[in-house]
């Protein structure tokens, strides 16, 4: 299955996971069970969270040698925004892949981002290498 295929099965599994646990609550409610309808109001935002991982406007993950996953189309749109004679290191510290660039003697900053293995077991991810070696900065 590809990237975008198996990125909408995943998100369809979690709208009918939302549907149950939401017909769930329902029912809490009309039994006016309280410690119930809580446990299930977490339930239903931690299924909304996991969902957005699988928007394929959102996410474009890649995964590195190292297995380190991150969202490639939102390192995309930081490298976009730097300045043209921005210096650019990337480097891994703590489990973070960290992007720090900087402009001699004007400014600098640093983008950190987490580790999304765990939203993507099973799948064909493109190598993360292959797809920021266009921006030649690996």
């Amino acid at each position: 299955m590809d990237l975008k295929t198996e990125m909408k099965y995943r998100s369809d599994l979690c709208t009918e996971g939302l549907k149950q646990l939401k017909k769930q609550r329902k029912s809490a409610e009309k039994e006016k069970d309280s410690t119930e309808m809580q446990r299930l109001a977490k339930l239903i935002s931690h299924q909304e969270k996991r969902k957005t991982f699988f928007s394929a406007s959102k996410y474009e993950p890649v995964r590195f040698e190292n297995g380190l996953v991150i969202n490639a189309k939102l390192v995309d749109q930081y490298l976009k925004k730097l300045p043209k004679m921005a210096m650019v290191t990337i480097f891994l510290q703590e489990g973070l892949l960290k992007i720090e660039w900087e402009v001699p003697r004007s400014s600098s900053g640093v983008l950190a981002l987490k580790d999304l293995a765990d939203h993507y077991q099973g799948f064909e991810l493109q190598s993360g290498e292959e797809r920021f070696h266009e921006h030649d900065i690996l």
